[in-house]
């Protein structure tokens, strides 16, 4: 259990020095309108945490074997935080093979030689 507060105030102080920096850099620019912007996705992500931890602890059951209900989310977030990525990849490979270099207007896939 300590090790877990460890490692969320950990979290928490490298989210601090990050925000902190970007609202620097704000101020600096002389962008502070935008200091309300920052501060709402402060609080929707700790709020998105917070939520996220509340159905962890009430899916985990009592510390035991996890049953599948406790499976389910983790399953759910690998997949929200991989399948994207991924999906990204094979598009830019299906555009890059479409126009690929040596395909110009009207060449058809054919390499033109030099003679």
């Amino acid at each position: 259990m300590f090790s877990t507060f460890l490692i969320g105030l950990r979290e928490g102080l490298e989210m601090s020095l990050i925000v902190g920096v970007i609202l620097a850099y704000l101020a600096r620019t002389g962008h502070r309108r935008e200091f309300g912007a920052i501060w709402l996705g402060v609080a929707g992500a700790v709020a998105l945490s917070v939520l996220a931890g509340g159905v962890i602890v009430v899916t985990s059951g009592d510390g035991g074997e996890t049953s599948r209900a406790g499976k389910a989310p983790a399953g759910l977030t690998t997949f929200l935080l991989f399948a994207p990525p991924r999906i990204q990849t094979r598009r830019q490979q299906q555009g890059h093979r479409r126009s690929g270099p040596g395909r110009q207007q009207g060449d058809r896939g054919r390499r033109s030689r030099a003679v």
